[in-house]
């Protein structure tokens, strides 16, 4: 037993205090710290940040709540009641001039070597799951010397600076590719509201000339008749012309008839000419619409210039970190119920759902889920948003979602998280469990009946938290690139209730 203890036993102590740990804590990355080592290092190094680093793996993540971890704190009490070191020669120990062992609790030992990842000096029984265990296998061993010994601080500070470069390097190749897709889709719909606009121009263009070839066939006809009627007239004036001159009785009556004939000769109607500003209009009219279209693109295209210059502030304005800061984005969620499958029940507008196990007999529609008792949100979201939902059964999911999930695929392909374009956190009392595609891992934080998710879509970041009164425990956040308007979505167990919480926009608005 005592063999067991010894091979595990670095696993007792904190790499902060190098002493055996007091009310231990775990991190998300599984190293254990005492409660009062890792806050103050925290406060320290991080300054109250919410972006956080484990001292040992370097590993990032937000600041969590800590709890105290039970079971190791019971085998720490065990552990301090059990004499873990035998007799040793007094040689072994370190002294004046040698480095001591950074694992050893009470009296050290003489270290004999040191981790360069770990950044820690070893004893000949400390270092021995550094030759043994998997977890070590990359980790490279050097003997100890004062100097080196010395030198970790430097290390350290290496190491942390590499972190920070790999994060910044993955910020650039986030911003970059995220620019460069955004140029291409502006580039895409400039070039189709060209195209509208040549279009429109061409159909403005045949329209007049259309007009101009009605308005010019009915001149012509116009102006036939008129040549025609005007020929007319002219050889009767002829014959009147020739019968003045004629004072023989016998041609009075002949002249008579002409004259009847003349009477009766119906005049053409011709309308006064048209101005030659008749087409004047349509230039009128095209260019009140190229002055609102000015107007417009001139309007929109300083929104968009004011878009492309927050992306400064989106990258360094930080996450909200009490809950009165996520109730400035507070928005109540209702479901549509074209989603919802046949045994969800939908009630208080909308904003609750349970899953009573009974077909309820909602008409079909292609948006309707038919084996996954799932629903979506009704309103498609980007910007930033936050909500929350109260939660009764044994477990639900939680999740975000692009518009075009499938419905007609099978049960487990269509399930929230199960594909790459949802994002889903299944929550329980005793922890929840996040899944992405392939990407999938459990936390054990407990999750009280209430759960709030974040959405910032311009930063690619969903996260969920568990809610007790004003205090916040992060369960999950991720962050990738949005390509589409998200959806809240959620899928109830049998027997399961979940709520929309309202009463967050009126803590808002207070």
């Amino acid at each position: 037993m005592a063999q067991h203890v010894l091979l595990h036993e670095e696993n007792f102590f904190c790499s902060l205090c190098v002493d055996l740990l007091k009310e231990p804590v775990t991190l998300q990355c599984g190293h254990n710290y005492c409660t009062k080592c890792i806050e103050g290092h925290w406060d320290k190094k991080d300054k109250g940040q919410m972006r956080v680093r484990c001292p040992l793996c370097r590993e990032i993540f937000y600041r969590p709540l800590l709890k105290k971890n039970n079971v190791l704190a019971e085998v720490m009490d065990v552990i301090e009641k059990t004499e873990l070191e035998g007799a040793r020669p007094d040689h072994c120990y370190a002294g004046p001039g040698d480095v001591g062992c950074d694992a050893c609790h009470k009296r050290k030992l003489k270290a004999v070597e040191t981790c360069l990842q770990c950044l820690i000096s070893y004893c000949d029984e400390h270092v021995q799951p550094h030759y043994y265990s998997p977890a070590f296998k990359n980790h490279k061993l050097v003997k100890v010397s004062d100097k080196l010994h010395r030198d970790i601080g430097i290390l350290q500070v290496i190491q942390e600076t590499e972190e920070e470069v790999k994060v910044l390097q993955q910020e650039r190749e986030t911003i970059n590719y995220s620019a460069d897709r955004s140029a291409r889709n502006s580039d895409t719909l400039f070039a189709e509201l060209i195209s509208s606009i040549e279009r429109r121009r061409s159909e403005v263009r045949e329209h007049i000339r259309d007009q101009q070839r009605r308005e010019v066939n009915r001149a012509d006809e116009q102006r036939k008749r008129a040549e025609e009627a005007l020929t007319e007239l002219r050889s009767r004036h002829a014959e009147l012309e020739q019968l003045s001159l004629t004072e023989e009785p016998i041609h009075v009556p002949r002249s008579s008839n002409t004259l009847s004939r003349i009477s009766e000769t119906s005049h053409p109607v011709i309308g006064k000419v048209r101005p030659l500003s008749y087409f004047e209009d349509v230039t009128v009219a095209v260019s009140k619409m190229r002055g609102k279209l000015e107007a417009i693109l001139k309007e929109e295209g300083t929104n968009v210039s004011d878009a492309v210059n927050r992306v400064d502030v989106l990258l360094s304005t930080a996450e909200p970190t009490t809950r009165a800061e996520f109730l400035k984005y507070a928005l109540v969620v209702t479901m549509d119920p074209d989603t919802t499958h046949q045994t969800l029940a939908l009630s208080e507008g909308n904003r609750k759902v349970q899953n009573i196990t009974k077909v309820q007999g909602h008409p079909p529609h292609p948006k309707r889920f038919g084996d996954c008792w799932q629903c979506l949100g009704a309103e498609e979201l980007t910007g930033r948003h936050y909500w929350e939902v109260e939660w009764g059964g044994d477990y639900v999911d939680i999740a975000a979602s692009y518009p075009d999930t499938p419905r007609n695929q099978d049960q487990m392909e269509r399930r929230f998280g199960l594909i790459d374009n949802t994002w889903c956190c299944q929550v329980w009392g005793e922890g929840c469990f996040y899944r992405h595609g392939e990407d999938s891992n459990e936390n054990m934080t407990p999750v009280n009946s209430r759960v709030g998710m974040y959405l910032d879509y311009p930063a690619g970041i969903l996260s969920w938290y568990s809610v007790c009164s004003d205090t916040m425990t992060l369960l999950k956040r991720v962050q990738t690139i949005f390509t589409r308007p998200i959806l809240p979505a959620f899928w109830v167990c049998d027997h399961a209730t979940m709520k929309m919480c309202h009463d967050i926009k009126k803590s808002s608005e207070e």
